[in-house]
């Protein structure tokens, strides 16, 4: 299954979230602009080498244009 970056962060973000189903996606939110640069740039990582793994052809690259939506 292919996820984005978005789709993986999210996943983070649930790993650590305590609280209503509906409040989740403005939490998200909130916790993306919270994450300092060096966390981000540690989430892309851990992302492209999951990608890497998994044989998709994409990576890096592709995390960092969805960054900078």
């Amino acid at each position: 299954m292919k996820i984005d970056f978005e789709d993986y962060l999210m996943e983070k973000h649930s790993e650590q979230y305590i609280g209503l189903d509906d409040d989740m996606p403005d939490d998200f939110n909130d916790w993306v602009y919270q994450l300092d640069p060096q966390e981000i740039i540690d989430f892309a990582q851990a992302y492209a080498k999951s990608v890497y793994y998994r044989g998709e052809k994409c990576g890096m690259d592709r995390a960092i244009k969805i960054l900078n939506k």
